[in-house]
């Protein structure tokens, strides 16, 4: 057994007098489907394991459920929401009322995933890290003419971008020192005792699946395929939105070994995927998600690092991001996302060799456990902005 993260942390952090303060600021709809959610609650929760004080604002969820129930996480930090309704949304006003209400909690860093917040934060004195998921190119021109005047802050003290394809843009775009830019990628929680695999079909049978969003370029495509071609396994598909899950139910209907479970929440996934023996991960060459055109070249995706918490085998697109955190032959199997017997070798191999299923698995746990654990994420970028 590895040493929990947390365990290291709170050991590491129980003697901070006083507490750290930090008011985490988000645009997210706090719970809901989207990842973005996912990682800044899982954030907020991993900055609370660290032995600070955080308290996060947001706007109100799209789901009604509880939401530490919901995230599987524990209550240790303060959600507040901020007000928000479709008028509201087309203004920074969300933004700015978030700002204000940060100043309130007398903190000692605001964190934001809003560059309006983080904007309008400076603005008040508040020391602030800004976290960033796109290039701003991508961005609406107030929002850039917003981040360009908070780069000029005194109250900036960096920012946070998920890949060195984003950190390599944001330096050359503004011509910021080295350091100023930090390169976290995301992250995933290693499971606890509590979460138990989920069992999902024969132990007879190969049992493979896919969590996460169901977006075009998600290449749902090639699991169909191999579904139709694999009749010695079973396929799973988890997650979705409501529209995309009822497409995809209907579309794959007649393939007897292919189950379409719809939504879980967050919580679940572990369990999910721990019930498989291979995880896939098809991304196509252009992958959209809500509000972007083409993510490919700077994603992190979520849920690389949840199939790798889970222990299982992964096959995943052979991409040029994707080799910061997985490595042919060791932690995953990679294929080419357009070439589908590479896929079909690739599963067949891992059918018929479980050694390598175990070693693959082991490696992949090992490397979320000790680089990519959502604490161990907050931890590093406390330490280097000197927070901690």
């Amino acid at each position: 057994r590895y040493p929990s993260d947390i365990e290291r942390s709170i050991t590491r952090h129980s003697a901070m007098t006083p507490p750290l303060r930090i008011t985490y600021l988000a645009d997210s709809f706090i719970p809901s489907r989207y990842a973005n959610s996912i990682h800044v609650f899982q954030m907020c929760h991993a900055f609370s394991t660290l032995g600070t004080h955080v308290t996060l604002l947001a706007r109100p969820g799209l789901e009604q459920s509880d939401p530490f129930e919901f995230y599987g996480v524990r209550r240790r930090f303060e959600l507040r929401h901020f007000p928000w309704n479709r008028f509201l949304d087309r203004t920074t006003l969300p933004s700015l009322y978030g700002a204000l209400r940060a100043r309130n909690t007398r903190p000692d860093l605001v964190y934001c995933w809003s560059q309006y917040g983080a904007y309008f934060a400076a603005c008040l004195g508040l020391p602030v890290i800004v976290e960033v998921h796109s290039p701003s190119a991508e961005w609406s021109h107030i929002r850039r003419w917003m981040f360009q005047r908070l780069l000029s802050s005194k109250n900036l003290n960096g920012i946070v971008v998920i890949t060195e394809p984003l950190r390599t843009y944001y330096e050359a775009t503004f011509q910021l020192p080295t350091g100023f830019v930090y390169v976290s990628p995301d992250g995933a929680n290693a499971p606890t005792a509590k979460i138990l695999p989920r069992p999902l079909g024969s132990e007879e049978r190969l049992q493979v699946g896919y969590a996460g969003h169901l977006y075009d370029g998600r290449g749902i495509e090639i699991i169909e395929g191999l579904a139709k071609q694999c009749q010695w396994a079973d396929f799973h598909l988890a997650g979705g939105n409501e529209d995309r899950i009822a497409y995809w139910r209907g579309r794959v209907a007649s393939i007897e070994n292919f189950y379409v479970h719809g939504f879980m929440p967050p919580a679940n996934i572990n369990g999910f995927c721990q019930g498989l023996d291979v995880l896939l991960a098809p991304f196509q060459k252009k992958v959209s998600v809500p509000g972007h055109t083409n993510t490919v070249e700077w994603m992190s995706p979520m849920k690389i690092f949840e199939y790798m918490a889970a222990g299982r085998a992964i096959i995943c697109s052979d991409l040029p991001v994707i080799h910061e955190v997985l490595e042919h032959e060791r932690n995953a199997l990679l294929c080419d996302p357009s070439t589908f017997h590479e896929w079909m070798s690739a599963l067949h191999r891992l059918q018929t060799d479980p050694a390598l299923r175990m070693r693959l698995g082991t490696n992949a746990f090992h490397d979320v456990n000790t680089k990519y654990t959502w604490t161990i994420r907050a931890d590093s970028i406390l330490r280097h902005f000197g927070f901690l």
